[in-house]
């Protein structure tokens, strides 16, 4: 009974996969106008590198370009993990079909999932093309040391802000409105975490203030693998940080979208926009 329910879930996951990349597929302009601004971003960072000074860079060396560059993968991270469930039930209330999907016996955690599963695959896609692009072309230096390091920032980090994308689903369910969440929260991580600048060259209250951020002990973990070589003993208490924050965060977000819904069917406004 236990193999069913899996297998069921298995397959569902992969018939909303295959559904997602149809989708993706059929608009090239869309994805060919994103790797555009992709490849923009990361030479104007590659030109303000040359004019930054490399002694506010602290412990990252004098090498700004690799740093933003860890700082944009956060961002990929934040947008994946904010944007990805949110739109979906964003799209599927505009069209009307939110209640059909709803209604079919299917486990919120296999929906939550299964919308996950091809923008992570596009996001790899495009990590592993702008990484090779930085790395070839434009002389970017990362520490293969570190990889394990690095990995393992990864599923937390979008763990957490998948768990901030299923608030914003609960928001976008009960008020048919955009969710207000992706944009504060890639501000947050791109200003106070530290994304594009180190946060030594912030006042005190904001430094004390960005260590309150889970995005900024990504960052951290992250950079200490990929610019420095770290290993895993170095950066533990902030993979501990990220972990903790990633196992209480996401049960939370998805509780709070299951009391959206139950809210929405109670007064009726589900399949309403």
């Amino acid at each position: 009974m236990i193999t069913e329910s899996k297998a069921s879930a298995r397959e569902q996951i992969a018939a909303l996969s295959r559904r997602d990349l149809a989708i993706e597929l059929s608009y090239p302009i869309s994805l060919i106008a994103r790797a555009g601004t992709i490849a923009a971003s990361i030479v104007t960072f590659f030109f303000i590198a040359k004019i930054v000074d490399p002694d506010k860079l602290g412990p990252y060396g004098d090498r700004y370009f690799e740093f933003v560059l860890v700082g944009l993968l956060v961002g990929n991270l934040t947008t994946l993990g904010l944007g990805s469930f949110s739109k979906t039930i964003s799209d599927e209330q505009s069209s009307g079909t939110l209640e059909v999907l709803l209604a079919m016996p299917m486990r919120l955690a296999t929906l939550f999932v299964g919308s996950l599963i091809v923008p992570l695959g596009f996001m790899v896609v495009e990590t592993t093309i702008v990484m090779l692009f930085a790395i070839v072309v434009l002389g970017a230096d990362f520490q293969l040391g570190g990889t394990l390091t690095a990995f393992l920032a990864v599923p937390p980090t979008l763990a957490f802000y998948a768990a901030v994308g299923a608030v914003s689903a609960a928001f976008v369910v009960l008020s048919k409105r955009g969710d207000p969440f992706t944009l504060l929260a890639t501000r947050l991580s791109n200003f106070l975490a530290g994304a594009l600048f180190p946060i030594a060259v912030m006042p005190g209250v904001l430094r004390a203030l960005a260590k309150v951020l889970p995005p900024y002990y990504s960052l951290e973990v992250l950079r200490a693998g990929m610019l420095r070589g770290q290993g895993v003993h170095d950066v533990w208490q902030e993979l501990t940080v990220l972990w903790v924050v990633a196992a209480a965060s996401l049960p939370v977000g998805l509780w709070l979208f299951g009391r959206a819904l139950r809210t929405a069917r109670r007064t009726g406004t589900l399949g309403s926009y």
